[in-house]
């Protein structure tokens, strides 16, 4: 069900895990945009966070905590079935067994169709941990993915939130970041279950990204464990543009950083995915960078920061 393939020496500037048992975060590419009926190459996402990562893989982000060897373990990439309905099924699979490592777990993908099987490996490995777990999830996005479906299709990227809500959460437990668009039918949806949390991108434009993290933190202080998607269209397409279906009028990406790097440090997020980012739209990877700095912060979360408000940590 997973392809290590494609998987060289060379990844990660050599400082890859030989196992996961000697990683802090496991990762798996999924290259699949079948359930995007819009702009594709969600596909070559995986391939090229990669890519990138043999030209240039810093040791350290701006929350001070140093990379170093052994810290991400890459299980490869999913192997992607003629048919949605098998692919689904092998991207739950093997989600879960990334799952099972008990380490954090990121899933770079691909279309955001893909997070509906993620969601519910998240759920299946945290409730045989805890039957009594109370998961949440924080979801990313320019756009709600309410809808039930999209253009006849049952999955599709913009069914994303929907399908959580009928198999894995109650609306309480769902909290939107950065959205600033909707269809008439997800407006009904969010009127008829006023739980759902939700702060957009001119909330966040006006109140600020201090005061949006206060929100967020508020509403799971007392969750044991949260799922975080990142549909990387929450950002502005200028920030952006190598995405299928950008929606002007988003979130900066240090502000991105900035709340993913506080969610990481002060909630219990055990798994999350990077989303929608098509290379062949971008323009000189601008997108692919931000992926490949989401994946950093991620793995900068299991570490100890070597320097706390411009002061060294002592010790270190």
């Amino acid at each position: 069900m997973i392809d290590r393939g494609m998987i060289k020496k060379e990844d990660w500037l050599g400082m890859g895990a030989g196992s996961p048992e000697q990683a802090k975060v496991c990762m798996m590419g999924i290259p699949y945009d079948g359930g995007s009926l819009l702009g594709k190459g969600a596909v070559e996402a995986p391939r090229k966070i990669r890519d990138l990562a043999r030209r240039f893989m810093p040791e350290g982000t701006d929350s001070w905590c140093p990379i170093e060897k052994n810290d991400l373990y890459d299980f490869g990439d999913l192997i992607v079935d003629e048919t949605y309905a098998a692919t689904y099924v092998n991207a739950e699979n093997a989600g879960y067994k990334v799952m099972q490592q008990g380490k954090l777990s990121v899933f770079v993908g691909g279309d955001h169709s893909m997070t509906i099987p993620l969601h519910k490996a998240y759920a299946k490995y945290q409730r045989e941990k805890d039957p009594d777990a109370k998961i949440g999830i924080i979801h990313f996005d320019a756009h709600l993915d309410l809808a039930e479906s999209f253009e006849g299709r049952h999955w599709s990227h913009s069914s994303t939130a929907r399908h959580a809500l009928n198999d894995v959460i109650k609306p309480e437990d769902l909290f939107f970041v950065g959205v600033r668009a909707a269809e008439k039918e997800e407006l009904e949806m969010l009127k008829e279950n006023p739980e759902i949390g939700m702060i957009s991108a001119m909330q966040i434009f006006t109140k600020g990204y201090p005061n949006a993290f206060k929100e967020i933190a508020m509403r799971y202080r007392k969750y044991d464990s949260i799922y975080l998607t990142i549909d990387i269209d929450v950002l502005d397409p200028a920030s952006a543009p190598g995405t299928g279906t950008p929606a002007p009028g988003g979130i900066t990406t240090q502000g991105l950083i900035y709340l993913v790097e506080k969610i990481m440090e002060m909630l219990p997020v055990h798994a999350m995915d990077i989303m929608e980012i098509s290379p062949p739209l971008d323009i000189n990877d601008i997108t692919s960078w931000a992926g490949m700095r989401l994946l950093q912060e991620a793995i900068a979360s299991t570490k100890e920061p070597v320097y706390t408000d411009g002061k060294k940590v002592q010790g270190k």
